[in-house]
């Protein structure tokens, strides 16, 4: 017997289309490619320009359709994710949904000398 323990069941949903999700999908490759992201770390703006993205000043990275394309066709279909101390928690993978605080947020914008730092 499972003290505080509640198995909720629901009526599985999916709140996007298919045409949706595959709209978002296109939408966000076109961002990638035409408008890029800023990278802050100097070893991965180092990685994604020998691997063919366009590198401009100040770090923004626009990362070609191709190159997202492989990455996801060769990313692992499940990865675990372990604690502090190595022990393995949880495993990422298809049909599974875990909540957090969002620790895994390396930098934040300090609300008062608006300035980005580490966030521990």
């Amino acid at each position: 017997m499972r003290i505080n323990y509640q198995v909720n069941q629901t009526v599985f949903f999916k709140v996007l289309s298919e045409d949706q999700i595959e709209e978002i999908y296109l939408g966000a490759l076109e961002v990638l490619e035409r408008t890029g992201v800023k990278i802050y770390q100097e070893r991965a703006v180092k990685l994604l320009k020998e691997a063919g993205c366009d590198v401009t000043e100040g770090n923004r990275v626009r990362i070609p359709t191709s190159l997202v394309q492989q990455a996801l066709a060769t990313a692992p279909s499940r990865i675990g994710i372990a604690n502090r101390r190595g022990e393995g928690v949880m495993m990422l993978e298809d049909g599974k949904v875990y909540y957090g605080p969002g620790p895994t947020c390396p930098n934040i914008l300090d609300p008062y000398t608006k300035e980005r730092r580490k966030f521990l």
